[in-house]
């Protein structure tokens, strides 16, 4: 119910805002506790804003639910009621079942999940609407955001970035081991402004650890004048503090300016 009233903090930026604390949660225990906050958003939500008129929901059923129940439709307040109770237990038993299920299909073989996965979404592509043009459509969709995954590195480039001197780390397909940071953001609406929140748990940067990096060939060789780094990095993983003071002692050794 929190979520769903607190002005601004949203079913979605609850899950966000918790998704870290779930790294270090067995897996059924970290999607239950994301369906519960997303669940009890909206659901809590729904309620108060149909029954005493609380923020929570958009507009239109802050405005238009309360006096169109309890004017036209007041022998269904209880029924209502009872419907929300039961969907909230049958999701309870659905979640319990169904997180434990995905707990374990993480855990296969990356080269026999990702077939899986594929005849599954061909399969939920025809039974859509019955139609082989669904499939092509997917098919169609995946090959071209495939090759939409180099539009990173393009765009790095096209700024004028050297991306010779980056680390790369080989992607095992789930993120499970390491990954690309994601920055969750809901735009702002009239007096609240927009909220965002970072997830970068297992970033590839993270997985940096001291000599990785030649610093003396950057700082001394290549003469960078200007190293910039931050707190939150140095608390992404064991290793990066060792890599930032590694890295600014060298470029404090050369006169390079250090924000």
């Amino acid at each position: 119910m929190l979520v769903g009233c607190m002005p601004g903090l949203t079913a979605t930026m609850g899950c966000a805002l918790l998704i870290p604390f779930t790294f270090s949660l067995p897996p059924v225990q970290g999607l239950l506790m994301l369906m519960g906050i997303f669940t009890g958003g909206i659901y809590g939500g729904s309620i108060s804003a149909i029954l005493i008129r609380t923020p929570g929901t958009p507009a239109a059923t802050l405005l238009d639910g309360h006096p169109l129940l309890f004017r036209d439709h007041l022998e269904i307040v209880c029924p209502i009621f009872a419907g929300m109770i039961l969907c909230q237990v049958a999701l309870l038993v659905i979640g319990l079942s169904g997180a434990r299920l995905f707990s374990k299909l993480i855990n296969i073989d990356i080269r026999v999940l990702t077939p899986i996965i594929f005849l599954l979404c061909m399969v939920g592509s025809y039974s859509m609407r019955f139609s082989f043009f669904d499939v092509g459509l997917a098919l169609g969709i995946g090959v071209v955001a495939y090759f939409v995954g180099y539009l990173l590195e393009d765009l790095t480039l096209q700024g004028g970035v050297d991306l010779s001197l980056a680390k790369w780390f080989d992607y095992d397909g789930i993120g499970r081991d390491v990954r690309n940071g994601l920055n969750f953001v809901e735009r702002g609406f009239g007096v609240c402004g927009a909220l965002g929140c970072s997830d970068r748990g297992h970033t590839a940067t993270s997985k940096i650890k001291p000599g990785d990096i030649d610093w003396e060939h950057i700082f001394g060789e290549l003469g960078v004048r200007w190293f910039h780094t931050g707190g939150i990095y140095a608390a992404l993983s064991d290793d990066a503090y060792d890599v930032v003071s590694e890295a600014m002692r060298v470029a404090k050794k050369h006169g390079t300016v250090v924000s």
